[in-house]
């Protein structure tokens, strides 16, 4: 069940408990940042809730320019590979019907500095991919100045976005962000 993730004095124990646990510090804002951006509603927030309460994951969606762009996506560690993850994706979806299509990130796999790290991003892609994401290749992405693909999921129309709306829509979702090193060129 999903449940909108509120902002208050437990948001640092959220922040400590799950966002620095399953990010790189350099592909995240702080804490601070993070709190500035879900109370600007630049970002809203949502839990996956199981039936017993406990959290099983957590997503940050921006949706203001005419599509979903997901800027974090986490389930559990020891929820993953249950299909917990699939689950709340799909609520995820239903939740922005509405808009013409989802967006995510995802490291670049052949810039994996080792084997791990090469089998999770792989790991990654291959999820998103069996939800119905497609890799776009052409364009040269990155933020944080870390190599991604953009990942996207028509929803409210029947054709996947172009490169160019897709360059064009991260360039809108990061708006918010002046000075952020971010990188939309057209392969």
């Amino acid at each position: 069940m999903l449940s909108p993730l509120v902002i208050d004095d437990n948001f640092h124990r959220f922040y400590a408990e799950h966002v620095a646990r399953d990010f790189p510090p350099d592909e995240v804002p702080g804490e601070k940042g993070l709190r500035m951006l879900l109370q600007n509603r630049v970002y809203d927030g949502y839990l996956r809730v199981g039936e017993n309460g406990s959290t099983e994951g957590y997503a940050l969606l921006g949706r203001q320019h005419g599509f979903a762009f997901l800027f974090l996506y986490a389930v559990e560690p020891q929820l993953r590979g249950q299909g917990v993850g699939s689950a709340f994706m799909r609520e995820l979806f239903e939740l922005c019907a509405d808009d013409d299509f989802i967006v995510l990130e995802v490291e670049r796999p052949e810039c994996a500095e080792n084997a791990d790290e090469l089998a999770v991003r792989e790991r990654r892609i291959r999820f998103y991919e069996h939800l119905g994401y497609e890799i776009c290749r052409k364009v040269d992405y990155s933020v944080y100045h870390v190599p991604m693909w953009l990942m996207a999921k028509p929803l409210g129309r029947a054709e996947q976005p172009s490169p160019s709306e897709l360059a064009a829509a991260m360039r809108k979702a990061y708006s918010h962000a002046k000075g952020l090193p971010l990188t939309t060129n057209l392969i």
